[in-house]
Order: structure tokens, then C-alpha cells, then sequence
């Protein structure tokens, strides 16, 4: 409202893939409660497909050409793949998987060093609501540290019981530790493109959505795809 210098009133909302009847009715409730009045509801990959391809100007005029969406987002992963030709946007496929995101990979970093400082400091932060807050806080900035960096360290003072603690960890072990998370990466793709009755020298290109999509080795299982 401030950019418009207008009130708005008229909005479309998006929403992941998997919102149910019931959590879709809910949305719009809300945003009438909240003195807005919602067109439509549109899905989250939609819409990132939309603002894609609405500014082209290279699109072909015959031959659409196919382009993946990939949304990792804290707690969630969405894929969509949509079908571009000269003024026209048709989505082939959808798949998601709701409960893999950013958050499953700090939880990777929170069980490892909370069962790291239990050996070295004998303090377990699980009997401790504000050591497992502040433990997991450090944890998230560790993961964006090692998206960008071979290795990273974890320091903290006064984690618990009056104690500092240190921590220090590499790409390749943190990556280790997440392999039964990254090979769940893998099955949203192979069901959108078996939806879509496609394969993957099919896809024109690959973009990328969301705070865990930044992660090196989500990367490689893509590029590798």
C-alpha cells in the first residue's frame, strides 16, 4: 500500500500445492476477516511460473518449451513443470512432498552437535528449553555459513550450566549426515515428470525456489538428475 500509495482490496493469494479444501477455505476467510477481498487463490509454483515467464520476450511461437520449478522452502518442497510458448502458460505436472525443507536440514546439525556436546561437555540440551532454542538458532546460521564455505564453526557462550561451547564441522560430513534427507529430494521430480509424460532431456530448464534450494548438495542432486 505504501508503493501504491492506494488501498488494497482485491488480492490473489498463493498457496502450496498440498492445501486441502478445507485449509483453502480457511485462507480466504482469513483474508476477509483481515478487510481483504480475494479474486482467486493460486498455487505457489503457479505463480512463480506466471512472474517467469510474463516478462519473455524470447518465448517460441510454436514449439513450447518445458521449464521445472523446484520450491524448497523451511518446511516444504513443491516442483511444477510448466509448458511456455508466445503468450501462453499450461502446467503439465505437480508434486510435492509437505514435510521436507530447510528445517529438516537444521535438525540434521541440532541432533549432531547436541549429541556432540553431550559427550564433551556432559550437558544435554534437551533438558534445557532455552539451550535447544539458542542450540537450534546456531544451527540454522551454520547450515547458510557452510552453503557458502568447505567448513564452518559453532560457538556459543553460556549454552547451559554456565558452560561455552565449541563446535566445528565440514561440508562433506554435514552433507553425510543428510543423505536420508536428500534422497527424498528425488522422488518429487520423478513423479512430476511421470505426471507431466515427459523425461528429463525434455525439461528446457531448471529454476530454483526457496531458502534450502541454496544448499550445495540439493544443487548437485539436481544438476546430476
Amino acid at each position: 500500500e505504501k508503493n501504491l500509495n492506494a488501498a488494497v482490496v482485491d488480492c490473489c493469494i498463493g498457496i502450496p500445492v498440498y492445501f486441502t479444501d478445507l485449509q483453502r477455505r480457511a485462507v480466504v476467510d482469513a483474508a476477509t476477516i483481515a478487510g481483504l477481498h480475494p479474486l482467486r487463490l493460486i498455487h505457489e509454483t503457479t505463480a512463480t511460473a506466471l512472474a517467469y515467464g510474463i516478462y519473455k520476450t524470447d518465448l517460441p511461437e510454436n514449439d513450447p518449451i518445458n521449464v521445472a520449478f523446484v520450491d524448497i522452502g523451511h518446511s516444504s518442497m513443491q516442483v511444477c513443470i510448466a509448458a511456455f510458448k508466445k503468450g501462453q502458460l499450461k502446467i503439465l505436472a505437480h508434486a510435492f512432498d509437505r514435510n521436507l525443507g530447510g528445517r529438516d536440514f537444521d535438525e540434521v546439525l541440532f541432533q549432531h552437535f547436541a549429541a556432540k556436546f553431550k559427550g564433551e561437555y556432559k550437558i544435554d540440551v534437551f533438558q534445557n528449553a532455552r539451550a535447544c532454542l539458542r542450540l537450534r538458532a546456531a544451527c540454522e546460521k551454520l547450515k547458510k555459513v557452510l552453503s557458502a564455505n568447505p567448513e564452518a564453526p559453532l560457538n556459543i557462550e553460556c549454552l547451559m550450566d554456565e558452560k561455552d561451547v565449541r563446535g566445528f564441522i565440514k561440508r562433506d560430513d554435514f552433507e553425510q549426515l543428510s543423505i536420508p534427507i536428500l534422497e527424498r529430494v528425488k522422488k518429487p521430480l520423478e513423479k512430476a515428470l511421470a505426471e507431466a509424460g515427459l523425461v528429463v532431456e525434455n525439461i528446457h530448464a531448471v529454476e530454483l525456489v526457496g531458502s534450502a534450494s541454496r544448499v550445495p548438495a540439493v544443487l548437485k542432486i539436481l544438476t546430476e538428475f
